[in-house]
């Protein structure tokens, strides 16, 4: 079973690699508007200090509880993969 600080170890890292994807996007499309842009990368570091912080106030952390968890990251951050799909495709 993974303890604590595996758990927000791997929550961070997955969205880590979404802001990164995202910092890109902006980055290659200055000329763009990117208001939808910032509003995902809020969101998106919003959704990581919830799961974080739903984890730091958990009573017991088994490994039932560290799946859920990390299952609702992912679809989470596919979520807002698809959200970023779009943005990129609607040039």
């Amino acid at each position: 079973m993974s303890n604590k600080r595996t758990v927000k170890k791997k929550i961070k890292d997955e969205y880590q690699r979404l802001e990164e994807d995202i910092l890109h996007h902006m980055s290659v499309n200055k000329a763009q508007e990117d208001t939808k842009s910032r509003e995902l990368l809020l969101e998106m570091k919003e959704s990581r200090k919830a799961f974080i912080s739903e984890l730091n106030h958990a009573e017991k952390i088994n490994s039932e509880f560290v799946n859920d968890l990390q299952k609702k990251v992912v679809d989470d951050v596919d979520k807002k993969y698809k959200a970023l799909k779009g943005l990129v495709t609607k040039k």
